[in-house]
């Protein structure tokens, strides 16, 4: 038995078995050179002991993330706050009178939201005519001090948009109205959220997080450094269409919940469209695009058909190793619809015409609750009660 304890003892002194430990449990990389592996899988520990169940999935998120932004974004990832203290986390869940939930906490403890300065949030940048959204991640203090300031009623607000006033919310408690733990978009120019409509963004902190990485932050060389600013739009890998094998068209779309309603129902849907033309491509191969041609379906399979000249009042010359993006919007009725159609361009030599493809992309809205299906589930669960 004294040798077993021994041999236990010795293997407990082995840094190579607690290098592997840390990097299972808290997927780290390196560690400070002045400190033994057993010493940083310990700091980890103690950080992050309440959060050991929800950290992995979080820390692999914000590995993506800084892995993408870094690279390609150094103002957002200059923004990026480093983890909040013990003292601030706990002072601010005094004031709320409630913990938030083990995934906030991780996430807080990683990076405490962003600083305030102007710039790009990191939930992405998607710009309408002169409608921006671009929503910053907000840190433990201002979350804190707009949870006491506007009466939130048991919801906190994780992200805010300095450009046009909107954000998304976490519920920390039923008490609210919502379920807990639920992240959405208050629908209603309202700021009594207990009376509004919502859109529902994610179910828990953890799901939504690892899901909107795997949605934007995916790293692309083939995409132009000036169209990142637009990773909001979500682009479908067989939402494609190619053109004598030429001409290129790619579609990204994204629903605009901040300015859609579900009473009355008007879901408005971005979308920004990528036409490219190869670099080998023959120069005899130039054109003009002249006309719009789309075929617009609802839900209910009513079509309507739009034709025009243009794009967004402008008539993009397409020439070898030439892209041009440009972003418009529809809308719809129904919480689906999809739009399909093709570009009319001239040949700048012979003057000849060429039908360029736009392939169909789909628009669905996010799930929603209305304040009246709320009031329902309430009264259900309290008669369960």
């Amino acid at each position: 038995c004294s040798q077993v304890c021994h041999r236990f003892n010795a293997i407990t002194k082995d840094d190579a078995l607690w290098k592997i430990q840390a990097i299972r449990q808290f997927l780290l990389k390196t560690n400070d050179v002045s400190t033994t592996w057993k010493e940083t899988f310990q700091d980890y520990y103690k950080k992050f002991k309440d959060e050991l169940e929800v950290y992995p999935a979080i820390r692999h998120a914000w590995n993506q993330m800084e892995s993408y932004i870094e690279k390609y974004m150094p103002m957002e990832f200059e923004s990026l706050r480093g983890p909040v203290s013990d003292e601030d986390l706990l002072y601010a869940e005094r004031k709320l009178k409630r913990r938030f939930p083990p995934d906030i906490r991780c996430s807080m403890k990683i990076h405490n939201g962003q600083t305030p300065e102007p710039g790009p949030g990191l939930f992405g940048l998607a710009m309408l005519s002169d409608y921006i959204i671009s929503e910053k991640l907000l840190d433990c203090r201002t979350i804190k001090i707009q949870f006491l300031y506007f009466r939130l009623f048991g919801c906190v607000r994780l992200t805010e948009c300095f450009a046009s006033s909107t954000s998304r919310y976490l519920s920390l408690t039923e008490s609210s109205g919502y379920p807990e733990n639920q992240i959405f978009y208050p629908c209603n120019a309202t700021s009594d959220l207990t009376r509004c409509d919502h859109f529902i963004i994610g179910y828990c902190y953890r799901l939504y997080i690892y899901c909107y990485c795997r949605n934007y932050f995916i790293i692309d060389l083939n995409r132009m450094k000036t169209e990142l600013f637009y990773y909001r739009f979500k682009q479908d890998e067989d939402c494609i269409a190619v053109t004598d094998d030429i001409f290129t068209v790619t579609v990204g779309t994204y629903f605009m919940a901040q300015m859609s309603t579900v009473n009355p129902p008007m879901f408005l849907f971005a979308y920004r469209i990528n036409m490219s033309m190869k670099s080998d491509a023959s120069s005899s191969k130039s054109c003009k695009l002249e006309t719009r041609h789309w075929i617009i379906t609802d839900e209910e399979g009513s079509e309507e058909r739009v034709d025009g000249a243009g794009v967004i009042g402008e008539y993009p010359v397409m020439v070898p190793g030439r892209t041009y993006s440009w972003t418009s919007c529809t809308s719809f009725k129904t919480t689906y619809g999809n739009m399909k159609g093709y570009f009319m361009m001239r040949g700048l030599e012979n003057g000849d015409s060429i039908r360029i493809d736009c392939p169909c992309f789909h628009m669905k809205c996010l799930p929603y609750e209305t304040y009246e299906q709320r009031k329902e589930r309430q009264l259900r669960l309290k008669k369960k009660l």
